[in-house]
C-alpha cells in the first residue's frame, strides 16, 4: 500500500496535477537496517530521520538483483 501511495505522488508530481506535492526520497547506504533509531537501536540517535520516517512512508522490504560495488 505504501509503494501506491509513493507511484501516485510521483505520477502527479510528473504530470503537473499538484504543485503542492513535495517528494524526497533518502537512501542509504554501508550501514545494517538496524543502524537507525527508527529500527529499534538504543544507542545511535536519529532523530531527524526518525521523524522523517515517522510522517512519510518507509519501505522495510528492498534488494538488489545484483549487489555489486564498483
Amino acid at each position: 500500500m505504501q509503494a501506491i501511495a509513493l507511484v501516485a505522488a510521483m505520477a502527479s508530481v510528473a504530470l503537473g496535477a499538484s504543485p503542492k506535492h513535495n517528494l524526497l526520497l533518502i537512501m542509504s547506504d554501508q550501514h545494517r537496517w538496524d543502524a537507525l533509531g527508527m529500527a529499534g537501536n538504543t544507542i545511535i540517535k536519529t532523530p531527524v530521520l526518525d521523524q522523517l520516517a515517522r510522517d512519510g512512508v518507509r519501505f522495510t522490504n528492498a534488494y538488489t538483483i545484483c549487489p555489486t560495488c564498483r
